[in-house]
């Protein structure tokens, strides 16, 4: 897969800003796990919390389940690996979640708050996407049956300056930036 270089550092700054999101939430878990296990209420300003944590006793952690909200509120590190099983979110953006939608009227306004769309319709037609989005967002769009959806050159900048046009199987990668979805790949089937 090719990507533009001047797109790969906004790939980057995404994945990056993801990472940050991943962390916080695990921080916040863990602080919930504390307070669900009997230990004392502890200050969970972002400045206190690590100090309040090591002030318990607890500098190692095996084997816990959270079930709460983590918040870091400074650096976090992960030395290991890290698993995700659901959807997470950035900066408002849900992450790894997926949506099936029909476009049924014509010029339809796609507004993303999902990472990856399967598009259905009954027959040819055509759908714009929003101009109001957040900076670095990332959308997919798959042709999900034997009709063909084009996508407007409306707040759209693709490769060849015209229309996407999305066959079944076809699939387009996006990213949101100063007002306008960049493509950054298109994989058409044969």
């Amino acid at each position: 897969m090719k990507i533009k270089p001047e797109y790969k550092e906004k790939l980057a700054q995404a994945f990056s800003a993801l990472i940050i999101v991943i962390i916080s939430v695990i921080m916040s878990m863990i602080g919930d796990a504390l307070l669900e296990a009997g230990q004392p209420p502890i200050d969970t300003s972002p400045i206190a919390t690590p100090v309040a944590i090591v002030r318990l006793g607890t500098t190692n952690f095996d084997n816990l389940e959270l079930s709460g909200d983590l918040t870091v509120g400074d650096d976090a590190a992960i030395g290991g690996d890290l698993t995700l099983t659901g959807a997470f979110s950035v900066g408002g953006l849900t992450y790894n979640s997926f949506t099936n939608l029909t476009v049924s009227v014509a010029g339809q306004v796609l507004t993303p708050t999902y990472t990856v769309y399967a598009l259905d319709t009954s027959g040819a037609i055509s759908m714009t996407l929003a101009s109001s989005a957040t900076e670095g967002q990332l959308l997919i769009l798959i042709g999900d049956d034997a009709n063909t959806i084009t996508v407007n050159d409306t707040n759209l900048r693709s490769h060849d300056g015209a229309a996407l046009s999305i066959g079944q199987y076809d699939a387009a990668l996006l990213v949101y930036q100063d007002a306008e979805w960049i493509q950054l790949v298109e994989l058409a089937s044969q």
